[in-house]
């Protein structure tokens, strides 16, 4: 009979400790998810600011600004 590597030693492992290492794994990934879609979010809203920045900034420069700005 032919067994792969490291099939005897996972029939070893209780249906609570597959269980537990099943929820950790998930959660983690939901974890990293969310990281990553919060980190998204945050690098958009700082492109977006830059652009705006940047247009204000060249606004200025070119004597377009707001009459209650202008000094």
């Amino acid at each position: 009979m032919h067994r792969r590597p490291g099939y005897a030693a996972a029939s070893c492992v209780s249906p609570g400790q597959r269980i537990a290492r099943a929820i950790s794994t998930v959660r983690s990934r939901r974890l990293a998810r969310g990281a990553t879609m919060w980190m998204a979010v945050f690098a958009d809203m700082g492109a977006s600011l830059r652009v705006v920045f940047n247009g204000l900034r060249l606004l200025r420069a070119n004597g377009m600004a707001p009459a209650d700005q202008r000094p």
